[in-house]
């Protein structure tokens, strides 16, 4: 009896002191199956569901179902908020974002009616969490500020320090190191003062920063502490964002081969989570490794795969965001409805007091007519008010659809042209190596088999250097460097593909520093250069040029080949893909400026063209300058 009574209180105070403890969760659930259906078997249902939460999340809302179902039967009002919070806990672990405010709604509004602070800040705080996820910072930081004087009234110092990490955590998405640095640092010394267990989320969190900082050894040290802390709390989160954080390290000391096996162990971690936004992280990591190991193939598949997750999360991200706000926007109607109601209620019993001493009935039939047509127009308002904002949301997701659809023609297109020339060239090698074709057909066949793996291989740089681009934060790209030199550099790189055709490239530029994104440059002009040389005739010249015009660099390439007509050059930068052979008979994508204005208009740059028929054509572009 004395051992029950102390496990019992040991659950109840386990909701409410959420800081790490060794999880023992075999050996409860173990427990929990001899147990009969009464309090202690809820409270250890939800203890177990709060464990696995992020090791096993569909388990965690398997168990909070059954203890909201004991609750229900037993009637324990408490373990009835409780189990509907752990419900809505799990549901936001598992992603379903929308369904957990929900359920989190219902256990505040039984923990305000039941008066239980601990219960009420337990949700409060939670919700703040999910706005976080939903990418609403702000919102989410106005829970977290009013849940941390709601857990100093229930004396929960491990949830204080939790929320200001996690108002620490909303500052370091936004990039805003200062504030997030205050309130980790914050988190830390409450953590410090009150003799807190560590918890690998607010370790990982304080690595990052230090990480972002530059402070490589301290975020090292905060790092080996949280690897330590997940591995006993088995949480595969954490697991999995050390590790990805540990591959980008590496990859900065140049230790490619310990920066492949971490982000690869990074990405296996995710998969066995299941979310979207951890394999969004890990993905993007890992394909960096690859591209600087030199393993193309695999580096493009998993950009692909990050691509599908990064539109993904943005498609539930853009959903979650405007229903939020929707909801958010119908509360504070409701609300203001609420508040005017109330305030509306009591000017009338006040004035049915005088007017029933004069005449009750008629002043009551008139109240009653006013009061019907006022709601009347105020539902008539806010019904208004929903179209429109439905009409926006549909506006929104037909966008998104169209953009979708393009990007799902691209991949396509890119799938044809890569399988294609490699097919062919399979063909050629399997006929070699079965000696069906002799010595002199196979010398025939070497100049086309070169020719169809140039162009898979310049495909592949194009993308690669695109995926590589597209997803850089435009606002940390810029550098000094010499414009001279990265052109002369490329021109060395084709000029024999020019003296081939006999086309000779005239550089006019002088030497020249400038402070600009430098991969967008490259690759920019590549094309333009590929391009010129593609379309210009026997014994013709090129010409390069490069000025700076106030807070632009522009850059042209001007040939002296086929041109094209105004209509023609109108429709090159559209959303049709398609390729026109060059003057000698060269193939290609069609793929190489669309990608280039793309990423010009991502980074805030222009590209344009003048040609005409027959008289040869120049094409420019211009990037921002620091």
């Amino acid at each position: 009896m004395l051992v029950r009574t102390i496990l019992l209180v040991g659950l109840v105070v386990a909701p409410l002191i959420t800081g790490y403890c060794q999880p023992e969760a075999d050996s409860l659930q173990q427990r929990i199956t001899a147990e009969e259906d009464d309090t202690l078997k809820v409270l250890m249902l939800n203890r177990l569901s709060e464990l696995r939460v992020f090791s096993n999340t569909q388990q965690a809302i398997e168990l909070a179902r059954d203890a909201s179902r004991i609750a229900g039967e037993i009637g324990y009002q408490r373990g009835v908020i409780l189990s509907t919070h752990r419900l809505g806990t799990a549901t936001w672990s598992k992603g379903d974002l929308l369904p957990a405010l929900s359920m989190l709604n219902q256990s505040l509004a039984m923990a305000e009616k039941a008066r239980l602070p601990d219960l009420i800040a337990l949700n409060v705080g939670r919700m703040g969490l999910i706005y976080a996820a939903s990418g609403i910072y702000t919102t989410a930081n106005q829970y977290y500020r009013r849940a941390i004087p709601l857990f100093k009234e229930a004396g929960n110092m491990d949830q204080i320090h939790i929320t200001y990490n996690n108002l620490g955590k909303s500052f370091l998405e936004l990039n805003d190191l200062d504030s997030a640095e205050v309130y980790l640092t914050r988190a830390k010394r409450i953590k410090e003062e009150n003799h807190l267990a560590e918890r690998p989320i607010v370790l990982f969190n304080l690595a990052e920063l230090y990480f972002k900082r530059g402070k490589f050894q301290l975020s090292e040290q905060y790092l080996e502490r949280t690897l330590k802390g997940a591995l006993r709390s088995n949480d595969r989160r954490a697991q999995a964002r050390y590790f990805q954080l540990r591959a980008e390290l590496s990859l900065r000391r140049q230790d490619i081969p310990r920066a492949y096996g971490q982000s690869l162990r990074a990405v296996q971690l995710a998969d066995s989570v299941g979310s979207k936004e951890l394999q969004y992280i890990t993905y993007r990591t890992h394909a960096g490794v690859l591209q600087q190991y030199k393993r193309e193939a695999e580096a493009y598949d998993y950009l692909i795969r990050y691509g599908q997750y990064r539109d993904s999360l943005q498609s539930l991200q853009l959903r979650n965001l405007l229903t939020l706000q929707d909801y958010d926007n119908t509360q504070r109607e409701i609300q203001l409805l609420q508040s005017r109601e109330h305030a509306a209620e009591a000017e009338s019993r006040e004035r049915l007091v005088i007017i029933l001493a004069l005449a009750a009935v008629l002043v009551v039939a008139v109240i009653l007519a006013i009061s019907f047509n006022s709601q009347h127009r105020k539902r008539k308002a806010m019904h208004d008010q929903l179209q429109v904002k439905n009409a926006d949301i549909v506006s929104k997701a037909i966008q998104l659809t169209n953009a979708n659809q393009f990007k799902s023609r691209i991949l396509t297109m890119i799938a044809h042209d890569v399988r294609s020339p490699l097919a062919t060239a399979k063909s050629m090698l399997d006929l070699a190596m079965a000696d069906m074709v002799t010595e002199r057909e196979l010398k025939e066949f070497v100049p086309e088999l070169s020719t169809k793996i140039d162009r898979v291989l310049e495909l592949t740089n194009t993308l690669l250097a695109w995926a590589n681009l597209k997803f850089k934060d435009a606002s940390s790209v810029s550098t000094s460097f010499n414009l001279s030199d990265l052109i002369n550099q490329r021109l060395s790189y084709y000029a024999g593909v020019a003296a081939q055709k006999d086309v000779v490239i005239h550089n006019s530029m002088a030497a020249l520093i400038v402070c600009a994104d430098k991969d967008l440059i490259d690759m920019v002009f590549r094309n333009l250069l590929t391009n010129a040389i593609k379309f210009s005739p026997s014994n013709s010249q090129i010409s390069i040029s490069a000025r700076l015009t106030g807070t632009e660099l522009e850059v042209s390439v001007s040939d002296q080949g086929t041109g094209m007509s105004q209509d023609a050059a109108a429709r090159l930068f559209g959303h049709s893909v398609k390729s026109t052979d060059g003057t000698s008979g060269e193939k290609g994508s069609g793929l190489g400026l669309l990608l280039c204005k793309e990423l010009l208009e991502q980074f805030n740059g222009r590209i344009w063209i003048a040609t005409t028929s027959a008289q040869g054509t120049t094409m420019a572009f211009a990037v921002p300058t620091c």
